[in-house]
């Protein structure tokens, strides 16, 4: 059987905060997080025309007019249980986690007249855009990963293997989705990283790293009365 269970919606504010001065390095995506890329197009020759573009066609990408970027993810749990020779019980005989994400995020064609340090200043704030997304994808990697380790564990009732299978998948997805919106509070959803439009310096800004997006989450164990 295949059980698919939908996460948070996760979004990287985008108002008037920090901008950074370092040098811009490459941002790479988590190991695993098989990331769909969708991009919404903007257009502009100022930052204020810039933004005012971000709102009107982030609304529809992100569902907002003030978040920018959207991530979402899934996890596909696919499995199969046995009841033991001498065993009154089933447990998993086989398990397979698949992780579905997706992430928007703004795409400029620039306008005739566009200055390089406007087009700097995009590139930048792109990249922390992306930074932050990211975190929420690594939050995406590690969440499929706990439930690969649990769901190869279970054991119990046959008739309550699916719903046991279930329980357990929504625990772990609840745990991190906890995970995901304390990430965003912890950046202030991005604006301490410089996830932010138009852009602004600040010398709280620093590069969104790993430490940012996953903490050890909630024991799942003790949330389901300590059951294995």
């Amino acid at each position: 059987m295949w059980i698919r269970i939908a996460c948070a919606v996760c979004l990287a504010l985008a108002a008037c905060t920090p901008r950074g001065s370092a040098a811009l390095r490459p941002v790479r995506e988590p190991a695993g997080a098989n990331v769909e890329r969708e991009y919404y197009d903007v257009m502009g020759a100022s930052a204020g025309e810039l933004l005012t573009s971000l709102k009107e066609k982030g609304r529809t990408a992100t569902q907002s007019d003030s978040n920018f970027a959207r991530t979402t993810w899934t996890v596909v749990w696919t499995g199969e249980w046995a009841q033991a020779a001498g065993d009154t019980l089933c447990a998993t005989t086989s398990s397979s986690t698949r992780l579905e994400s997706r992430m928007a995020l703004p795409r400029w064609r620039p306008s005739p007249g566009s200055s390089g340090d406007l087009a700097h200043d995009w590139a930048r704030f792109v990249r922390n855009l992306t930074g932050h997304e990211n975190g929420h994808l690594a939050t995406a990697v590690a969440a499929g990963r706990q439930v690969e380790e649990r769901l190869k564990l279970l054991r119990g009732d046959c008739g309550g293997m699916e719903a046991a299978a279930r329980a357990r998948i929504d625990s772990v997805v609840a745990s991190f989705r906890a995970i995901d919106e304390d990430y965003d509070r912890r950046t202030a959803y991005g604006a301490l990283q410089g996830a932010v439009w138009p852009p602004r310096t600040s010398p709280r800004l620093r590069v969104p790293g790993p430490h940012d997006a996953v903490r050890a989450p909630p024991n799942p164990a003790a949330r389901e009365g300590g059951r294995p």
